[in-house]
């Protein structure tokens, strides 16, 4: 772990001068801008993730390192370079921004996001392919302060507790499913979904370390994401989602199943749920390029589709009214749709297409969209829509001041 030296601009302004402006090469020209790109591994960039309010971007790359950005100084130069183990393949922040996790081989790693100073390792003894935070995580170094990591091979999810000075492994539990593709821990409660790519999907109570439920899909599942009133989605390979609900002791049940029929199943990669009870959507997007947008409180709620071609869409988010939904594809262009209609208001495209492994997308205070995407060149790219006509400053993005 080394420190980089970050040049701090003043007041982290957006100035093309310095190292964080935001420009468009053709101001007229509405689907064709370009945004801020920034070569930060020597290898293949492969992971990125935002922080829950933007103040941290983090990357990981296949150079063994993980890069942590502060937003508010500098959004070229790295913050702090931590060297690894292995290949950085997956980041999580927790909710309050008090820690950022990551893997590296059969390594979990915990940077404190109070002192930076170095990151905490634990060798698990087995390859990690997933982590999870406990949403209660309070920064205090409690029994709050968790995460949860997959181990594939040994069927086994770790309990990992920060402490202070390290991290250390607590009892955890294993499970009967092959090949994990998800797991996420549910708000407000002990409960852990876990999905499988043989269709399984299994709850677990952390706290008792025990099963207490379980669904078959009876189709591999890509992708899921945590709804609202005890509810859940699993994108599945046959193009389509399922949603589902749970009771509080973990018994699960398929309510619906939403998506177009595909003439060839396309497995669903990406899914996105509203957090607006009065706009009760969800998207969907495919490895086939399609998207679409459903309402969940009416019987064929398909709102609008879209296809972007054959290019793969990697990540989808709405913005916090739920006016716009926002798509990262494989190529790493970033499109911005208007959940009202079938209009597509905008693509931004940073500098060309590129082989794009990760997107990260966080809705920020000034009411916009802040994303990143880490591609093949080792590149980190930003994109922030609506688009600053004139140089604004970081703070102001991000907090609205």
């Amino acid at each position: 772990m080394e420190e980089e030296n970050a040049d701090v601009s003043d007041n982290g302004d957006f100035e093309m001068e310095d190292e964080g402006r935001f420009y468009e090469e053709d101001p007229n020209a509405v689907l064709e801008t370009s945004y801020l790109i920034t070569r930060v591994h020597q290898q293949d960039a492969v992971s990125v993730a935002i922080s829950p309010s933007g103040k941290y971007v983090a990357t990981g790359g296949c150079d063994e390192t993980a890069l942590l950005f502060k937003s508010l100084q500098n959004l070229k130069l790295p913050f702090m370079v931590y060297k690894a183990s292995d290949t950085v393949q997956e980041l999580a922040f927790d909710r309050h921004e008090n820690f950022l996790g990551y893997i590296s081989g059969e390594d979990v790693n915990v940077i404190d996001l109070g002192n930076f100073i170095r990151p905490r390792t634990l060798c698990l003894g087995s390859p990690v392919s997933l982590i999870t935070w406990n949403p209660g995580v309070q920064g205090s170094y409690d029994v709050y302060d968790y995460f949860l990591a997959v181990l594939p091979e040994t069927k086994y999810v770790a309990k990992i507790l920060v402490g202070k000075d390290e991290i250390s492994a607590l009892e955890g539990f294993y499970f009967a499913g092959e090949t994990p593709t998800n797991i996420k821990m549910v708000p407000n409660n002990v409960l852990c979904l876990i999905t499988f790519n043989n269709g399984l999907i299994l709850m677990f109570n952390v706290e008792r370390r025990n099963q207490v439920g379980s669904l078959n899909m009876k189709a591999p599942i890509h992708s899921m994401s945590l709804g609202i009133f005890n509810s859940f989605v699993v994108g599945l390979s046959t193009g389509k989602v399922t949603v589902c609900s749970f009771a509080d002791d973990g018994r699960m049940k398929a309510v619906n199943q939403l998506g177009e029929e595909k003439i060839e199943p396309i497995p669903v990669e990406a899914i996105c749920l509203s957090r607006v009870p009065s706009r009760p959507f969800l998207a969907l997007a495919t490895l086939g390029g399609d998207i679409e947008i459903h309402d969940m409180n009416t019987v064929n709620g398909l709102r609008f589709k879209y296809s972007v071609g054959e290019i793969s869409i990697l990540t989808l988010a709405f913005d916090d009214d739920v006016n716009k939904l926002y798509a990262g594809s494989y190529d790493g262009t970033f499109y911005v749709f208007d959940v009202h209609s079938d209009k597509l208001l905008d693509v931004y495209y940073s500098r060309g297409k590129v082989n794009t492994f990760g997107f990260a997308m966080c809705p920020v205070y000034s009411g916009r969209m802040l994303a990143c995407s880490v591609s093949s060149k080792g590149d980190l790219r930003y994109f922030l829509d609506p688009f600053p006509r004139e140089s604004i400053k970081c703070d102001k993005i991000l907090t609205n001041k």
